[in-house]
């Protein structure tokens, strides 16, 4: 069969070339294993082998990260049971001396020298409970680790001196944000709460009259004890109790309404405050989360539960809040009004104000009800601080230890372990009265030594056990870390026999398809013959 000859298209140099491509691309993938000894190099080279590779890896390194915290672990308890053992020997040292003293042939001064001797020994304790420590952590003396208590970068607040109250003998009201708040120059929290007696005072509504509660009514003066000021006002003959308190970082005002006739009396009760923020008298007010810009007055159904007084010059997480419904409430009032006003000397009869600066303030009104004769009717509020961040919850629980530290000893999450530590403080111990006279006070003592005694034995052991366990942890996590990167090697690393084969193999073939190409070029030439 005759062979067609052409020019156009030289297939046979076409076939070369691609093999010539093909064999110089394999040859580079070898020479790139071979100089970097991996066989997947990129995410093409395995992209599952690539996938399952870079997992090995996170644990690997994590590991290896876990066994230097171990070994911390590790460090820590071996610390501590020195410290214990410190503690042992001045117990030692300390049960010696008081069976000395129960020779009762010393006399008054001897014992009073083994004494002096016994109380430098629980100082001795002491030190070492407060002196053991591993990275700034005390390690004996039962403080909470990690522990700091002002936050450098913040101003700090005193929660028990946030709120100052006082009422004068008429029981006209004073109150403000105490010493617990910073002053600095830019900071006008601490007189957020106000209220002044001009402008803020209570009124008993009876029979449809309102009468401000004021010095002109008051039947007896104010009384302050166990920390509450006490006022009765007669108006009316309606004896009205006004109860002023501080209770945790609220104020509560309390007013019992008792009608001294024997019929019937429609009673009913105002109370409102005036507001302040800084040097202005208008301070901020949001309702629902909502700010007032105008007088907003709410009853029934629209009745909040609480509102908040900010301060919009400086830590807007500082508030006031005022409490109207909910627990610790006694009645739910009727009318809560709150806005801008220009004067707010008389209740619930304010001027509002559309200007910019006005005097702001706030007003609860219980609508009149029937109260028969001998009985009595009471309402109270709450207004005071809503704990920021940075003040300590009161109603927070305090943990009060035993505390720990914790080890990440694995790559993974849940890989925890814990070492409890001690508190081997002389009063934890038991042995910080520890005397030697009169006699029946050694026998004592010695009871106590052998209970510390036993005590730090026990601690001792728990921190031997503690630095077993985590010894047993580091060997698993070391031997873990060999196989998992042996198993890693296997999938990414290059047979480097293998690539040098395989590399020699296709430059051979490479130089060979490269000779070929040159035959092929030269193959059509022999045209030119036909035309001689």
């Amino acid at each position: 069969m005759l062979q067609a000859v052409r020019i156009n298209h030289n297939i046979a140099a076409l076939q070369a070339q691609n093999k010539l491509e093909n064999k110089n691309n394999k040859s580079m993938s070898s020479m790139e294993k071979l100089s970097s000894g991996f066989r997947i190099n990129r995410a093409s080279d395995d992209a599952a082998g690539l996938s399952i590779s870079e997992k090995m890896r996170g644990q690997i390194r994590g590991l290896e990260q876990a066994r230097n915290n171990i070994q911390d672990g590790i460090n820590l308890s071996i610390i501590a049971d020195g410290g214990l053992e410190g503690v042992q020997q001045q117990l030692h040292r300390a049960r010696e001396l008081v069976i000395q003293a129960g020779n009762g042939t010393l006399t008054t001064s001897d014992k009073q020298e083994i004494q002096k001797e016994l109380d430098q020994i629980k100082e001795g304790i002491n030190d070492i409970a407060h002196g053991t420590d591993f990275n700034g952590i005390n390690l004996l003396n039962g403080q909470k680790p990690h522990h700091s208590s002002a936050n450098n970068n913040q101003p700090t607040y005193n929660y028990e001196n946030a709120l100052s109250l006082n009422v004068d003998p008429a029981g006209q009201l004073a109150l403000k944000t105490g010493e617990g708040y910073p002053s600095t120059s830019d900071d006008d929290n601490k007189i957020l709460i106000y209220g002044e007696g001009d402008t803020s005072h209570p009124a008993v509504l009876i029979d449809g009259t309102a009468h401000r509660l004021g010095p002109e009514n008051v039947s007896t003066q104010t009384i302050h004890e166990s920390g509450a000021y006490k006022t009765v006002f007669t108006v009316e003959n309606v004896e009205v109790t006004q109860t002023a308190q501080i209770i945790e970082d609220k104020f509560e005002f309390d007013y019992s309404m008792k009608n001294l006739g024997s019929g019937e009396k429609e009673i009913g009760f105002y109370f409102h405050i005036d507001t302040m923020l800084g040097d202005d008298d208008w301070a901020p007010f949001k309702v629902n989360n909502e700010d007032i810009t105008e007088e907003e007055v709410y009853n029934g159904a629209d009745l909040p539960d609480s509102f908040t007084v900010y301060n919009n010059n400086g830590n807007q997480d500082i508030k006031a809040q005022g409490i109207i419904s909910g627990e610790g409430i006694k009645v739910r009032p009727d009318e809560f009004r709150v806005g801008k006003y220009s004067d707010v000397a008389q209740p619930m009869a304010w001027t509002d104000t559309d200007e910019a600066v006005g005097d702001s303030g706030y007003a609860l009104k219980w609508e009149e009800r029937s109260v028969p004769g001998n009985d009595t009717f009471s309402v109270n509020t709450f207004y005071g601080i809503s704990v920021p961040p940075t003040i300590e919850d009161p109603t927070e629980i305090v943990d009060e230890g035993p505390y720990d530290i914790k080890i990440q000893d694995g790559p993974n999450s849940g890989d925890q372990f814990r070492i409890q530590l001690s508190d081997v403080r002389t009063e934890k111990l038991g042995v910080e009265d520890m005397a030697v006279d009169p006699y029946e006070e050694i026998q004592r003592a010695l009871e106590s030594l052998d209970s510390a005694a036993t005590l730090v034995s026990s601690e001792r052991s728990k921190y031997g056990s503690f630095q077993n366990r985590l010894q047993f942890k580091q060997n698993y996590a070391s031997s873990y870390h060999e196989n998992l990167t042996a198993a890693e090697s296997r999938i990414r690393d290059a047979d480097m026999a293998k690539e040098i084969m395989n590399q020699t193999k296709n430059s051979i073939l490479g130089q060979t398809s490269q000779a070929m190409l040159a035959q092929a070029n030269n193959a059509p030439q022999a045209v030119l013959q036909l035309l001689k």
